[in-house]
């Protein structure tokens, strides 16, 4: 870039000289006004959304340990809200998995009043093999999500006294 105007360049070596006092006083105004900077990016974000996450994507596949770094760091300065988040999703896909299976309700007795006294049995006792396939339960109610036939097929729903 070259600078061709007097105006130009004076302006230049004004923002040279006097940059790092202009960064305390931008940091020192976003301290002070910490909703509006919020509601600012907010805003920004909505605005630019696909573009940014486009981008973050594209760094995170070029920098993979940095990325690695990130990712922990953000863990462990937000874990309850990580931790409430997959407690609900994991939730949420049993729920689903229950659907699927015909019911929130036991196949034998009829039990309906609370799900969580509701747990899925494998029909043909092979409960060991898919536990040995899949790690967490997670990954078990996934893994039946994508594969509804095998689920209806595999399992039933059984409240624990029947079980």
């Amino acid at each position: 870039m070259s600078l061709g105007t007097k105006k130009q360049k004076a302006d230049h070596r004004y923002y040279t000289k006097h940059k790092q006092a202009m960064l305390e006083k931008s940091r020192e105004w976003k301290t002070l006004h910490p909703t509006y900077m919020q509601e600012y990016l907010k805003k920004y974000y909505a605005d630019n959304k696909e573009k940014l996450d486009a981008k973050n994507k594209q760094w995170a596949l070029e920098h993979p340990l940095e990325n690695s770094v990130v990712k922990r760091r953000n863990y462990t300065k937000n874990r309850k809200v990580y931790r409430q988040r997959q407690r609900y999703l994991q939730l949420e896909k049993r729920l689903n998995l229950f659907d699927i299976l015909g019911g929130r309700k036991c196949v034998r007795c009829g039990y309906s009043e609370d799900t969580r006294a509701l747990t899925f049995h494998h029909v043909r006792d092979d409960g060991l093999e898919d536990r040995k396939i899949h790690d967490r339960q997670s990954q078990l109610y996934s893994f039946y999500l994508r594969n509804r036939d095998l689920a209806k097929a595999n399992l039933q729903v059984l409240c624990c006294n029947c079980n």
